[in-house]
């Protein structure tokens, strides 16, 4: 759920894949067992604990914005691009941990369901909480470890843990849990008794109150958290700009272009993917798969990379996917990939080569090729290829797809300025 809010913010919002994917996994640590993270109220705006909530996210801006400064190259040398990208991935990490107790805050809570309960509320644009006007009867719900196992022992741990907590009998939760209704949802948690967790959260549709359907959008309000969430997520981008523009007035516009992952790439990838006839049923697959496959793995290592696809076959070459940092555009662009024709390998070689030094912004190129057998083309004119094979594909047979490389130095281009 938390990817999908991230994602549906953030992509829109210009941010690169390798960004996204960084800031999804800080925003993903904070669930994760045995750090801490899972159990820690203010990690999630749980148990009552919103002022509290409110300072763990005000500190986790705080570090970001003071370590956003140093996400920017120095200068253009291999030391200082390392120590800009650990920099990144490191502001990446905490502001997508930020992220996460804040869209918590609109499953977690039951503000949705104070909202909804006004006249007139418009469903297609539920703002974020204004927090200097905090609604009346606002709370979060008490969380307990395998809660959802037994109720009646997840009311009692929270009755002795938290003096003065007055919860729902059981009668009224098993009341509460068969019902569909709308009225009554929003009643049971905007009245005065304190919650549990399970009773307010809106994660997903198989939560109680995250399966009821509002009658006037016909939407469950989980899909309507998550959409105020969406909002939220991109309010904080704001805020986060706004004060990155005013900590560092003259270094902004290039920290904000880092920030998004759109400055420094150490490497471009060029796919030249066989479309001749021959690779027609698993091989086309098989090529499509390696390439995404290829992409993730390039994600999960410690490299800001860039990628593009070209196609080969039927005498010619052509532009399947221009550079791109976004996986979406890739997985997109291979199931466009349709085998017709012969196979004009070196002149694609070829061609790949001269597009990769004109259009890689970094400073090493890397051509990737998968085929499936020789060249075969008598069309255009084409040299002999310098093409090394992948030891990893053996002498692949014809019938098998090959992975062929050429490593390139690219020449620079938009390389950061050396500083003061």
């Amino acid at each position: 759920i938390h990817e999908q809010i991230t994602r549906r913010s953030l992509s829109a919002l210009g941010f690169a894949e390798p960004a996204i994917y960084r800031i999804d996994k800080g925003n993903e640590s904070q669930d994760h067992t045995g750090a801490n993270n899972l159990g820690a109220p203010t990690h999630h705006f749980d148990d009552e604990l919103i002022d509290q909530s409110r300072t763990y996210v005000g500190t986790m801006f705080g570090i970001v914005v003071g370590a956003s400064e140093d996400i920017v190259p120095k200068s253009n040398s291999k030391a200082d691009r390392k120590a800009a990208e650990r920099k990144r991935r490191f502001v990446w990490r905490e502001w997508g941990r930020m992220l996460h107790p804040i869209q918590d805050f609109y499953s977690h809570s039951n503000y949705l369901e104070l909202m909804l309960a006004r006249p007139n509320t418009d469903r297609n644009a539920i703002p974020p909480i204004n927090w200097g006007n905090r609604p009346a009867r606002l709370q979060t719900g008490y969380f307990v470890v395998r809660e959802n196992f037994n109720r009646s022992l997840a009311a009692s741990a929270v009755s002795t843990n938290h003096p003065g907590v007055t919860l729902h009998g059981d009668e009224e939760y098993q009341r509460h849990k068969a019902s569909t209704d709308f009225a009554a949802a929003l009643a049971y948690v905007n009245g005065a008794n304190n919650l549990l967790h399970l009773e307010l959260n809106k994660d997903n549709t198989s939560q109680i109150q995250g399966s009821i359907v509002d009658p006037v959008s016909r939407r469950t309000l989980s899909v309507l958290a998550q959409e105020i969430a969406v909002r939220e997520t991109n309010r904080q981008w704001a805020e986060l700009e706004t004060e990155i523009r005013r900590r560092y007035p003259n270094k902004a516009d290039d920290i904000i272009e880092h920030f998004k992952g759109l400055g420094d790439v150490s490497r471009s990838i060029l796919f030249l993917v066989d479309t001749s006839g021959s690779m027609g049923g698993d091989k086309i697959i098989a090529a499509r798969k390696a390439v995404v496959d290829l992409v993730k793995k390039s994600l999960a290592g410690q490299e800001p990379e860039e990628w593009a696809i070209l196609g080969f076959g039927n005498h010619n070459v052509f532009e399947i996917q221009p550079f791109t940092r976004d996986l979406q555009a890739i997985e997109k662009a291979v199931s466009s990939l349709r085998p017709s024709g012969d196979t004009p390998l070196r002149y694609g070689e070829a061609k790949a080569a001269a597009y990769l030094l004109k259009n890689g912004a970094a400073p090493e190129g890397k051509l990737i090729i998968l085929c499936d057998g020789d060249d075969n083309c008598i069309g255009p004119a084409h040299r002999s290829s310098n093409t090394r094979q992948d030891p990893s594909s053996g002498n692949a047979a014809k019938s098998k797809l090959k992975t062929l490389f050429r490593t390139l130095k690219l020449p620079q281009r938009n390389a950061p300025s050396p500083g003061p």
